[in-house]
């Protein structure tokens, strides 16, 4: 993939990182965190841009995708990685499912 401006969520750790580092090598990246200092390094490192966010956070999500719609229109790849571990029952899906649904209809609708 080559000049595309992507957002990577969950981009400081394991496999957001790894694609963060990989993609701005031909790419405008946006990495997206929710821990400033890793996402600082990223940015030294990678030249990437960064934006801190707590995904974890319904009203942190929704700001999200508004300040990314204005910041970067041209904006073409969402690479949702944040990982959000809830403790339960494994049968007792339905908030999480409903949880992770808001979240990406949240960025999906920014872009349509």
């Amino acid at each position: 993939m080559k000049n595309q401006t992507i957002v990577i969520t969950g981009a400081t750790r394991g496999i957001g990182r790894a694609l963060a580092a990989q993609l701005a090598q031909h790419n405008r990246v946006i990495a997206v965190a929710r821990d400033n200092e890793k996402l600082a390094e990223l940015r030294q490192r990678y030249g990437v841009d960064t934006v801190v966010a707590d995904l974890t956070d319904l009203t942190q999500v929704q700001q999200l995708a508004t300040d990314l719609a204005q910041r970067f229109p041209e904006l073409s790849v969402l690479i949702n990685n944040a990982g959000v571990q809830k403790n339960g029952t494994f049968c007792n899906r339905k908030a999480w499912i409903i949880c992770t649904r808001k979240c990406t209809l949240t960025f999906m609708h920014r872009w349509h």
